[in-house]
């Protein structure tokens, strides 16, 4: 009676982690130094006669608990945070840094963690035209097109501007002088913002060509 309890109890409970009581514990351990078979345990652990797999290798090795740990605490938000870049996915950005959240704190990362804390709340808190924005996939930007290919809007900025500035014909050597660094700039914004308002034009023509009659 108690060993039919036990086995009911243990397959009630959610998959993992759930009671390890001794009888499925060595009943695990048992049939994977016998037999070797990940799909046996697994079958006779559905079954709710014995721990998962993953349960009995966590608790009889320690190196398995410790890459177990890293694969599910550690690598699975990071792969979450990069997918969800990637694809432009909100929520589940907002979710893979909740679960880093805590890593910032293990690893010493003081002010990372103290400013993510900070963040996360910020990111609850959105106005209801950028939180509409957001979700539509404009917290990052796509330098070309393509599927999978999303990039932070930081390195957007690295990848493009700061590029340009960097490299020949822009601001280095010119950081110390001030009236040739301004002149700079200003003709290359100047040059920029004079093709935006020229396309503009082109494109309200093309619509509407009685405006510039």
């Amino acid at each position: 009676m108690t060993t039919s309890s036990a086995s009911i109890s243990h397959v009630t409970l959610p998959p993992w982690p759930s009671v390890m009581s001794p009888k499925h514990l060595g009943l695990a351990v048992h049939l994977h130094h016998e037999f070797g078979s990940r799909k046996l345990v697994e079958h006779i652990y559905r079954l709710g006669y014995c721990v998962s797999d993953r349960e009995q290798g966590r608790a009889t090795s320690p190196t398995f608990k410790f890459w177990d740990d890293f694969l599910s605490r550690v690598m699975q938000p990071i792969k979450m945070f990069i997918a969800a870049t990637r694809n432009a996915n909100w929520p589940v950005y907002q979710e893979a840094k909740v679960q880093l959240h805590p890593l910032l704190f293990a690893t010493n990362r003081s002010n990372y963690a103290r400013y993510m804390s900070v963040l996360l709340l910020l990111m609850k808190r959105l106005p209801p035209e950028v939180q509409a924005d957001v979700e539509m996939g404009l917290f990052v930007a796509k330098l070309t097109e393509a599927k999978f290919n999303s990039v932070w809007l930081d390195y957007t900025l690295e990848t493009t501007e700061n590029k340009a500035l960097k490299g020949s014909g822009g601001i280095i050597g010119l950081t110390l002088k001030g009236s040739a660094l301004a002149r700079l700039v200003t003709a290359m914004y100047s040059s920029k913002f004079a093709a935006m308002l020229s396309q503009m034009k082109q494109s309200t023509k093309e619509k509407d060509p009685s405006t510039f009659k």
